[in-house]
């Protein structure tokens, strides 16, 4: 599963919403872009992933590294962003 997809379930959860829809609003962004990033098609930048990982009660960075290791085409760079990412986490 992608990570966008986890970030976004994990607001949800937060916040106790029902649908992309309703995170679209909050953040201002179409809810097109959460179907793209939901799909794979596209994913966020760095400054929507922040306001995302704002909503959640975990430490931004974390969701930035892991939204990093989904971003790159080299598998030891996923691997590091993925690592240093649960460093943080815990």
């Amino acid at each position: 599963m992608l990570k966008i997809v986890k970030l976004i379930d994990a607001v949800k959860a937060t916040k106790h919403l029902t649908s992309d829809y309703s995170i679209a609003k909050i953040i201002g962004i179409p809810p097109s872009d959460m179907s793209s990033w939901r799909s794979g098609r596209r994913t966020p930048n760095q400054k929507i992933v922040f306001d995302l990982a704002g909503l959640t009660n975990e430490p931004p960075e974390y969701w930035l590294m892991l939204i990093e290791s989904d971003r790159t085409k080299d598998e030891n760079v996923a691997k590091m962003w993925e690592e240093t990412a649960e460093r943080i986490a815990s």
